[in-house]
């Protein structure tokens, strides 16, 4: 009798281990999807940033662009505004004027900088990051 007892008694830890192992796998499993997911989230949060500083370039450029046409409207009843929008835009002369015109050559487009979001040197630096990240958590 005593031997059945210490037969059912070594069966239930066996069991008790095999329920500690599955939830610390079901443990483990949820901190690697919460982990993975943060930092899914973190690179969603970079990218959006970004694209903020964008807008907000584009709407003070906008707003100065507004601002001078606004000053232009402003000015359109001044005949000195009316002489010189006449001699610089509209090359026009006083008589016995002479005029000379220059032909600036075209100007370059500067690269945006949401081009180098998309090359291999910005994800590298990005998953480098990560990692220094997780390995300052262990």
């Amino acid at each position: 009798m005593v031997s059945r007892f210490r037969k059912t008694e070594k069966r239930e830890h066996s069991s008790t281990n095999v329920l500690g192992i599955v939830a610390a796998v079901v443990i483990l499993g949820i901190v690697g999807f919460l982990l993975v997911t943060n930092i899914e989230i973190k690179g969603k949060k970079d990218k959006l940033n970004a694209q903020i500083e964008i807008i907000k370039k584009q709407i003070a450029a906008l707003q100065g662009k507004n601002d001078s046409l606004q000053e232009g409207i402003a000015s359109v009843g001044d005949e000195a505004y009316i002489e010189r929008v006449a001699r610089e835009e509209l090359s026009l002369q006083k008589p016995g004027e002479k005029v000379a015109s220059f032909i600036l050559p075209p100007q370059q487009e500067e690269v945006k900088s949401d081009t180098k979001f998309w090359q291999g040197g910005y994800w590298r630096q990005w998953f480098g990051s990560k990692w220094q990240w997780v390995k300052g958590i262990f």
